[in-house]
């Protein structure tokens, strides 16, 4: 049983797919955790009985039309899961063509709430959706949440009590494109008007500012406080660590996941951030600066935060915080309680196996099984263009492999087309994997004794199915 998981970013991702893979492999599986960087290259190398992806989009429809049409199996567990926004405005991210979701063999929702809605609208039948909850999740719940704590003794390292404030501003501040190219993204892919879009900028680069004015304000007026301030995994440090000036009390550091940093902070500062619930999910009070605006209004994360109208509001409860005097209202712990269910099921523990169980089910289902031929085909892309064909026989010709440029035939580093990678903020190794890995094991050696076996954890390069010259996707297998 061969189990290809798709890690979009690793600052989000990794050590929640990392636990679940952990699970399966109790099973009997072998599981690949899979840069979506060469995720399209890669699967076909692997040949996976399964692939969970992490979103179903235009970009990548067509490469799962193509894994389901080899005979692999594909399920979803998206990223988003549809809760930081209205469902109507996370329908519009979807995949179009209806035969490719319906093909998939189970979609994991969050919550019982999107499960509903997606059903309703005919995004996915209920037959394919199962409430699983997110894995990435497990880690505010025991015995995971030790997990988190000895991952992240970095977070340690800032003096309580601290404040995290988390941005999220990527559309004008990507670490991965220039503002222009997302813009047109969001308009020739995901079918957003343009003037739309161009609001959407503006309103969040004046977000952007307003949130380091308001960074700066606060290490200026709390110097007992130290302030933690956390670009979102898909934006750059740089431009932050130009626009604040250095204070002893104030920390700009993009390291790690969020829950590290939640679960040793005294209080949250967000505004739209799916942070807010995470915080609700630690007991850990989240506020909300109301004055700001923002391109999106996400309901949730107001609702489980305390939503300051002025800045003075806002300072009054930090105050409150550092004193150690300040509890968490009534109404917002109700409302935190309500939405947690509603949109991300149960903070347990165990998301991890309800996604994995949901995976294994599928499995039995009686199907054609995978058809080498047409992976085979896939890997050279000899199913393409008469050029791309032309290209793949020349690399064959060569005794390449097909993720090598034509170009860069003969063996030179620096034009690797891996190269690149190995600087990206989304660039995950073995090594990486490995420090999950020990820092999961003697929980669940402790916590379910004679139930969890040891994994090992190495490069997939061993497990090909068609050899690649470099693969940088990781397996984890039993020992």
């Amino acid at each position: 049983m061969r189990l290809a998981f798709v890690v979009d970013n690793p600052l989000r991702d990794l050590p929640g797919l990392t636990l679940l893979a952990m699970h399966l492999c109790q099973e009997e599986a072998t599981c690949f955790l899979v840069p979506m960087y060469f995720s399209g290259w890669e699967i076909w190398s692997l040949v996976p009985d399964f692939i969970l992806c992490h979103y179903l989009r235009i970009n990548n429809q067509a490469e799962i039309s193509a894994a389901i049409r080899a005979g692999i199996k594909v399920g979803l567990l998206d990223t988003e899961g549809g809760v930081s926004q209205a469902m109507e405005a996370y329908g519009t991210t979807l995949a179009p063509d209806e035969a490719t979701r319906q093909a998939l063999s189970v979609v994991c929702s969050w919550g019982p709430l999107f499960a509903a809605y997606a059903a309703k609208v005919s995004w996915y039948s209920e037959k394919q959706l199962e409430i699983t909850g997110q894995p990435r999740f497990d880690f505010y719940a025991s015995p995971w949440r030790e997990a988190a704590l000895n991952l992240s003794p970095y977070a340690a390292d800032i003096p309580s009590p601290f404040v995290l404030i988390n941005s999220n501003v990527f559309l004008v501040n990507s670490a991965f494109q220039t503002v222009e190219k997302d813009i047109d993204m969001y308009v020739k892919v995901f079918g957003f008007d343009r003037d739309t879009v161009l609001l959407w900028r503006d309103l969040e680069q004046q977000k952007l500012a307003d949130m380091v004015d308001l960074t700066a304000g606060l290490a200026r007026n709390f110097p007992e406080i130290n302030f933690v301030f956390r670009p979102h995994p898909f934006e750059r440090v740089d431009t932050y660590e130009k626009l604040l000036k250095p204070k002893a009390n104030l920390f700009i550091i993009k390291r790690g996941t969020v829950d590290g940093w939640i679960l040793r902070a005294r209080a949250v500062i967000q505004h739209g951030c799916s942070t807010a619930v995470e915080a609700g999910m630690s007991g850990v009070p989240s506020f909300s600066p109301g004055w700001i605006k923002s391109a999106t209004n996400v309901e949730t994360a107001e609702a489980v935060s305390v939503v300051c109208e002025t800045k003075e509001e806002l300072f009054s409860y930090i105050s409150k915080i550092g004193q150690g005097e300040y509890q968490i209202p009534p109404r917002v712990q109700e409302d935190i309680g309500r939405i947690i269910y509603d949109r991300f099921y149960r903070v347990d523990g165990r998301s991890h196996e309800r996604v994995g169980q949901a995976i294994l089910r599928s499995l039995e289902e009686n199907g054609a099984g995978v058809d080498l031929d047409y992976c085979r085909q896939r890997y050279w892309r000899l199913d393409g263009s008469f050029k791309s064909r032309l290209k793949m026989i020349l690399k064959k010709a060569l005794g390449m492999t097909p993720d090598q440029r034509l170009y860069f035939w003969r063996d030179n580093p620096a034009t690797d087309p891996t190269h690149t990678w190995k600087k990206a903020d989304k660039y995950f190794d073995v090594r990486r994997v490995q420090e999950l890995v020990a820092a999961i094991e003697p929980l669940a050696a402790r916590n379910f004794p004679g139930k969890w076996r040891p994994v090992t954890v190495a490069s997939a390069m061993n497990d090909a199915v068609f050899s690649y010259k470099t693969l940088e996707s990781v397996a984890i297998k039993l020992i």
